[in-house]
C-alpha cells in the first residue's frame, strides 16, 4: 500500500488559515463601518445567546459567564468586532471543524469535547 501523504507542504495549509482569518477580519471591521450599531435589547441578547447555545452549548455557557460584557455596549466597535469573531468561530468550529479538529472518529471525539466541556463548565478538580 502507498504511503499517504499530504498534497502540498504544512506551511502552504497555514498560510490558507491566515488568508481565511485575514477575510474574515476584513469582513467583520467591513460591517461594523457600515451597519449602524445600535443598543440590543434584552430579548436580542438571550436570543443570540440561545442561538450561540444551539451550535455549541459550550460557548453559549462561555458566553453568558464569562463575556457578557460584549454584549453590555454593543455600540462600542471594538466589543462588537470580537462579538462577531467569537460567533464566527463558534459557527466554524460546530459546523466546520469540531467533527474532525482531533482526527478521532465522532464518537471519540465527541467524548473528548463533553470533557473539555465538563473543565469549562466546572474546572479541572471536579473530574
Amino acid at each position: 500500500m502507498p504511503e499517504l501523504k499530504p498534497k502540498y507542504g504544512e506551511n502552504n495549509y497555514f498560510s490558507q488559515f491566515n488568508d481565511i482569518n485575514n477575510d474574515i477580519e476584513l469582513w467583520v471591521v467591513r460591517q461594523a463601518n457600515i451597519n449602524p450599531l445600535v443598543t440590543l435589547s434584552e430579548e436580542t441578547k438571550y436570543t443570540l445567546v440561545s442561538a450561540i447555545k444551539e451550535l455549541d452549548e459550550r460557548a453559549g455557557n462561555i458566553l453568558e459567564a464569562q463575556k457578557m460584557e460584549l454584549l453590555s455596549d454593543y455600540k462600542n466597535r471594538r466589543k462588537y468586532i470580537a462579538l462577531v469573531r467569537h460567533i464566527v468561530a463558534v459557527f466554524l468550529h460546530s459546523q466546520i471543524f469540531g467533527s474532525f479538529v482531533f482526527g478521532l472518529n465522532r464518537k471519540e471525539a465527541d467524548d473528548l469535547n463533553g470533557l473539555e466541556g465538563e473543565i469549562c463548565n466546572h474546572g479541572l478538580f471536579r473530574l
